[in-house]
């Protein structure tokens, strides 16, 4: 009897060499497969990270059309300010003018009156 019991020695421990083996293989399956998740997660960050990038870029864009904004609306201003200097200016040589006028009118007069007489 002791045959069958050492001929049964070696088939157990190949049994239990088996499921070990096997659940060794499970659990180093099962972790390969966690790890290889982990790119999607580093394709993740990635991705968030060039959008964050992209966001930066168009704020600083943005700040630069705000600073280019603010300077066409000085010179705008600056520009209404010279506009109605000018059209005051023409304004007051209108008013010169048409008293020049007057006055040339009134000599003229004068002139049509002393040379009748």
């Amino acid at each position: 009897m002791s045959t069958k019991a050492t001929s049964k020695t070696p088939l157990l421990l190949s049994l239990l060499a088996l499921i070990v083996g096997g659940a060794i293989g499970y659990g180093v399956g099962v972790k390969v497969e966690q790890n290889s998740s982990a790119p999607n997660l580093q394709a993740c960050q990635q991705h968030i990270k060039a959008q964050a990038d992209q966001l930066e870029h168009s704020a600083e864009q943005y700040q630069a059309l705000v600073s280019d904004s603010e300077d066409q609306s000085k010179q705008l201003e600056q520009a209404t300010t010279e506009l109605t200097a000018m059209t005051k200016l023409v304004e007051k040589q209108k008013a010169d003018f048409a008293q020049q006028l007057a006055s040339l009118a009134q000599k003229k007069q004068q002139l049509s009156v002393s040379q009748k007489n």
